[in-house]
């Protein structure tokens, strides 16, 4: 479809995505929008450790494992996928790779692009994945890059919640209501088979942000969300306080705009107010706020909560 939107996601192994944005993802495909993952690797050495307790594995047949096992995950979220096979443990992209992304991002010229955070003392193959899709970006966008297509604009960049947010420095500062398509993600998570002991973990880490949602001015309806932190800044003319209706979207062509979810009685006191700037990603024209436009900063001191 010609006009249809589209959604990047770059991922450094196979289940990356699922753990991680697999409710961003699903809820995007079920708005009709075009969701195109990119897996850099099938995480076939660090992060198949249920593949290898099997009898006579090999890395070819861990590899197939993963494929598989990606393959019907993205299915039931409703996205695309392609496999780069970059090695793990770690990833080295060969310079074709590279290439290979920049014309993906100037053939979809995405809405917004989801990816790893900065830092990952625990797994040195996220860093790398964040570094290469935030590279192949800016040449996506050079004039004078020899790839084929439209240079790419500024579509936003969000890093989706690494396991341990603590040691990687991430701050939430966007937190995606996923309750109508957590079904979904986790049917998704369910085809893991190779990291079941995740499985539970990520079920207690939405419910845990579903609270945190709530806390920060969402529905109460909210069950389940996923965090994500911005890389560039927002650009508005307009800064309001929201009030608690909220129907906010994840992406809109830059420059972006979005609203915080807060009831009156939620409100801080006029002094405080400065103090609990919050951020998200972007919001439709008719979102309702105290003065019928959208509000938004790049430097938050809670999240704000969006659907």
């Amino acid at each position: 479809m010609p006009d249809q939107k589209n959604i990047l996601v770059v991922s450094a192994h196979a289940a990356d995505f699922v753990w991680r944005a697999g409710g961003a993802i699903a809820l995007y495909a079920s708005r009709c929008y075009r969701v195109r993952i990119l897996c850099l690797s099938f995480g076939e050495r660090g992060e198949s450790q249920g593949a290898w307790k099997q009898p006579g594995m090999t890395i070819d047949r861990v590899k197939e494992i993963r494929r598989t096992e990606s393959t019907r995950a993205a299915g039931i979220l409703g996205a695309e996928i392609r496999f780069f096979d970059s090695g793990d443990y770690p990833i080295q992209p060969a310079q074709e790779t590279i290439e290979a992304m920049v014309m993906e991002y100037r053939e979809l010229q995405p809405e917004f692009v989801l990816t790893h955070s900065f830092l990952d003392p625990y797994n040195p193959d996220h860093p790398t994945a964040n570094r290469i899709t935030l590279e192949t970006r800016v040449y996506a966008q050079a004039l004078g890059y020899p790839a084929p297509g439209k240079p790419l604009d500024a579509p936003p960049v969000f890093l989706f919640e690494p396991h341990q947010p603590e040691q990687c420095e991430f701050k939430p500062q966007v937190l995606l209501d996923v309750t109508p398509v957590w079904e979904t993600k986790h049917k998704a998570m369910e085809s893991m088979e190779a990291q079941t002991h995740l499985w539970e973990y990520y079920t207690d880490l939405g419910k845990r942000r579903g609270t945190q949602a709530v806390r920060n001015g969402g529905s109460k309806k909210i069950k389940y969300a996923e965090a994500f932190q911005r890389v560039y800044p927002q650009v508005t003319d307009q800064l309001s306080w929201a009030n608690r209706s909220y129907s906010a979207k994840f992406a809109a062509p830059i420059p972006t705009s979005f609203a915080l979810s807060a009831s009156r009685a939620s409100q801080p006191s006029m002094k405080h107010r400065a103090e609990q700037v919050s951020c998200g990603l972007t919001c439709v024209p008719s979102i309702r706020t105290r003065n019928s436009r959208a509000w938004q900063s790049q430097f938050p001191a809670s999240p704000a909560t969006i659907s």
